[in-house]
């Protein structure tokens, strides 16, 4: 993962916030970097039903320079990782058998596995589930339908873009008060500005961050929603595909790179 990125999910802590914590010793969710690939022809709309394009935003003048390192559903509640397993999810047809790259990774306290594009990870507070590829959202709620007892307390559904600050080009940058990076040597060296908003629309917390490097830039975007049960948690996690829309429309609107056709 962007260090960058790394660097701003630490600060989320304890709480909801982003991301939850990767695999151990800053293994990224994707075992890689996603680096963006050129846009196929046709429309911007036509572009974003293609399987696997999801290395770009294409406005009506110009490209976005960020690519989307990893997208995830996290909840929030009382969850058992002795039950939510690699062979659980095949028996109850969530995932497939042949798609299992590991099937096992020890944590803390809980336990990690990797499908084909997906990762998991499970403890006694939280289920997270990451992919570029996949729906987090649905296979979320496919997991607590089957699990439908499940006290769950929040779910957020998370998408973290990055890119370098060469392709990021004239874009606006975070700055401190009226000072920009450059500005504020006399400070001490600087290691990291960010810009950070929270947004109240409806029954959803939208949690924006665009964060600089001295060489990255990074966005972050978190739709949290409080549920009373396991219910409710379905119905936000299946909100994934929607919140990964707004995340896109919301990097366009909110920085000014261009208008969506």
């Amino acid at each position: 993962m962007n260090p960058l990125a790394r660097l701003l999910l630490s600060y989320k802590g304890n709480s909801l916030g982003l991301c939850k914590v990767s695999f151990p010793h800053d293994i990224d969710n994707a075992g890689r970097r996603i680096y963006p690939l050129p846009l196929r022809d046709g429309s911007c709309e036509e572009q974003s039903r293609l399987p696997g394009v999801r290395t770009g935003f294409c406005f009506s003048e110009t490209l976005v320079p960020l690519s989307l390192e990893t997208a995830q559903t996290l909840a929030l509640g009382f969850f058992n990782p002795h039950i939510i397993s690699p062979s659980w999810l095949v028996k109850q047809r969530i995932c497939d058998d042949k798609e299992v790259e590991l099937r096992l990774m020890a944590m803390s306290q809980g336990v990690g596995f990797r499908f084909k594009d997906v990762e998991w990870q499970i403890d006694f507070q939280s289920l997270m589930i990451a992919s570029t590829k996949k729906s987090c959202g649905e296979l979320a709620a496919q997991v607590l339908e089957k699990l439908h007892h499940t006290p769950v307390r929040a779910v957020g559904n998370n998408f973290h873009y990055s890119g370098t600050m060469a392709d990021w080009g004239e874009g606006p940058l975070p700055m401190l008060g009226d000072k920009s990076w450059d500005a504020l040597a006399d400070v001490g060296k600087t290691e990291q500005l960010r810009w950070m908003g929270t947004f109240s629309q409806d029954s959803v917390r939208i949690e924006v961050t665009l964060g600089q490097s001295t060489d990255a830039i990074a966005a972050l975007f978190n739709f949290h929603r409080d549920t009373k049960n396991a219910a409710e948690a379905i119905a936000a996690a299946r909100q994934f595909d929607l919140d990964s829309k707004k995340s896109r429309e919301l990097l366009e609107k909110l920085f000014q790179q261009g208008n969506l056709p």
